[in-house]
């Protein structure tokens, strides 16, 4: 299915009168090769979004004439109304901003699903949980001349490799007709505009020469094909029908025990939806350095040369960099608009509407023990169901559980993930997420203590009631207001055990001794669920997810750097975890941007010698002066790690910033 735009401008005729939705004339006309719809409305100007089956521009007279009843409107002014016009290409987003709005203004009748399921936008409609579309990139792309494409690889001082495909592309004796995908590509770039350009010059040049059906590009990252089951990948390719995918797998390989899971299958789903529709999608692979691959492109690549040619096209050499001047002034504007201290602050884990909660559980490191129990628990819930399908008896399921752990074992992000979990499973209505303490379920005044926790569960009811640190509740308290309070929560963990999962959690031994001093309690719990330190390794595998979510990579030298500061807050009782790590990143942070900074004022330093007090180039190394470019900016170094002001960095006494 294709996707136009196109405006229409009258002054001798009301288009009102006749583009209005009762009149059954354009809007939501269907004739097996089109549908349009009129998307915006006034007397003088009427905006109309075709989506149309056929190859090219459609011939929107020939539509209106074939819509036309001469017999109820004879005066219909098809042929005026229409002259001026043309159809122009959009994006399957772009279209469905315009019948949005047309939806909203009452011009159209279809119901949004027919839309969507005709344009096999399920993709981007809650198809996929996991799917965002802003991490989508559309663009169109025109026809442009054999000499405008020279011209332009000429500045971009294209590589060999994108030379020769054009050149091939633009042979005399090449068919100009489209007849399916005959090659797919592999692009192995690392700049941004290199990419840009590249891609500008490949798409003009098919689409001059009718290798497709027309210019639509959808840009997706790896993290976003990550996300995609086969189904969704079906409609994504289902929608881009002799158009182009660009799959950019630049981003780091992620390890076996994060995302590797994940990446395995989606990058199989991929590989099975190119093959399916490879013959008639244009598939182009965004790739690294070729020695550089991850691991999940390379077996894409493998199992897309088993079907398809693959050439190969390099990034250019201009952008290595040659002009200093301008590449320092380019550097100057990435430094400010570029704040190195994004993603600096408190980094606690909300509730996740959009990702799922099972699979974000699983690409956590560790918790072996605890992905063990969920498993467990996830089975019982589904074994209850089919029972329940079966016509056999089930008992009510309490789900109350204690969580016991050292500061940054995840405890409350896995509590979270949790009640989502069962929320998918039909174990919990909502999966609700509520955190409390002592202050809210605790009163102030005789009285006060039972309202607060029923309402607390009244706010949790149908998910999960989180008691952080639950020992607080009679820690140094005497009163009698902590013990009406466990008192109550007893009742309400008992009066809505199939409605409310209450889990507390704290230190394993504050924790023990709370629970044996309350046995009426402790008989209500149904899972105990201890949480390990983490491991050096598993730190260093945190540390390059916290880098990463904060804008930044981890250079080479970094792990070797930070092993022996993990190593040794290992031995210690109270390091904090993944908020160790967490905040060795943040000031990590902060020496980088210290760093780049002294890095500037030599490089102006420099500058200022040889370019205002006229200084010979050659006494200051000029042609060899490093420009700083936007990957210096988002690189952490071992250097960066040293000298850290942290307590566990070595056994010397040093002063503690922010541990």
């Amino acid at each position: 299915m294709f996707t136009y735009d196109m405006t229409l401008t009258s002054t001798q005729y009301d288009l009102t009168s006749y583009l209005q939705p009762n009149n059954g004339l354009i809007t939501d006309y269907h004739d097996g090769k089109a549908i349009i719809y009129t998307t915006d409305l006034t007397p003088e100007r009427a905006e109309l979004c075709i989506l149309t089956n056929r190859n090219g521009e459609p011939d929107l007279l020939e539509l209106m004439c074939n819509v036309c009843d001469t017999e109820t409107m004879p005066d219909w002014p098809v042929p005026d109304i229409f002259e001026g016009g043309f159809p122009k290409e959009i994006t399957p987003g772009k279209a469905m901003t315009l019948i949005n709005k047309g939806n909203e203004d009452g011009l159209i009748i279809d119901a949004p699903d027919t839309i969507v399921n005709c344009l096999h936008l399920t993709y981007l409609v809650c198809a996929n949980p996991f799917f965002c579309t802003d991490q989508v990139e559309e663009k169109i792309y025109i026809r442009q001349t054999k000499s405008w494409c020279d011209k332009k690889m000429q500045d971009m001082s294209a590589d060999r490799s994108l030379q020769e495909e054009a050149d091939r592309i633009f042979a005399p004796g090449n068919p100009k007709q489209y007849a399916g995908i005959p090659v797919q590509y592999a692009l192995y770039i690392k700049s941004k505009s290199c990419l840009s350009d590249t891609l500008e010059v490949l798409m003009s040049s098919l689409l001059s020469n009718n290798r497709l059906l027309g210019g639509r590009v959808a840009i997706l990252t790896s993290a976003l094909v990550s996300t995609m089951n086969g189904r969704v990948l079906d409609d994504l390719f289902e929608a881009y029908y002799g158009q182009t995918l660009v799959f950019d797998l630049r981003e780091p390989e992620p390890t076996p025990n994060t995302f590797g899971g994940m990446q395995y299958y989606s990058m199989k789903a991929l590989a099975d939806a190119i093959e399916k529709y490879g013959n008639q999608v244009q598939c182009i692979l965004v790739l690294d350095e070729k020695d550089s691959v991850p691991e999940y492109g390379k077996e894409l690549m493998e199992k897309m040369s088993a079907v398809f040619p693959i050439v190969e096209i390099s990034e250019g050499s201009a952008y290595e960099g040659t002009r200093l001047r301008k590449k320092q002034e380019q550097g100057r504007q990435i430094r400010k608009g570029f704040s190195v201290y994004a993603g600096i602050e408190n980094n606690k884990c909300e509730e996740n509407t959009g990702a799922d909660p099972y699979m974000t559980l699983q690409h956590m490191h560790g918790l072996g023990r605890v992905k063990k129990m969920i498993d467990d628990i996830r089975a019982y819930a589904r074994n209850r169901q089919k029972r329940q399908a079966n016509g056999l008896k089930n008992d009510g399921m309490s789900l109350h559980m204690c969580f016991t752990g050292a500061p940054g074992t995840a405890k409350t992000t896995v509590a979270r993930l949790l009640a989502g979990i069962l929320s998918q499973e039909g174990v919990l209505r909502t999966g609700k997420f509520v955190e409390v303490g002592r202050k809210d379920l605790i009163g102030e005044y005789v009285g006060w203590t039972a309202p607060k926790v029923k309402a607390a569960f009244d706010s949790a009811a149908g998910g999960c009631l989180f008691i952080d640190e639950a020992y607080s509740l009679v820690d140094g308290y005497s009163s009698g207001f902590a013990d009406e309070a466990i008192s109550c929560i007893v009742q309400e963990m008992e009066n809505r055990r199939s409605d409310v999962m209450v889990i507390f959690a704290g230190y394993e031994q504050p924790m023990q001794d709370f629970l044996e001093k309350n046995e009426g309690l402790k008989s209500r719990i149904s899972f105990y669920v201890p949480f390990d330190n983490y491991k050096p390794e598993e730190l260093y595998q945190i540390m390059e997810i916290q880098a990463h979510d904060k804008g930044y990579i981890l250079a080479d030298d970094v792990k070797e750097a930070v092993m022996p500061i993990f190593t040794n807050a290992c031995t210690r009782p109270d390091f904090g975890n993944g908020r160790f790590a967490r905040t060795l990143v943040e000031h990590a942070a902060l020496k980088q941007a210290v760093r780049l900074e002294e890095e500037e004022r030599q490089i102006y330093e420099v500058e200022y010698a040889v370019n205002v007090l006229e200084k010979d180039p050659e006494d200051y190394n000029y042609d060899a002066l490093k420009i700083l470019t936007k990957d210096d900016y988002r690189e952490l170094k071992g250097c960066d790690f040293e000298d850290i002001e942290s307590p566990y960095h070595d056994d010397r006494e040093k002063a503690v910033i922010g541990f």
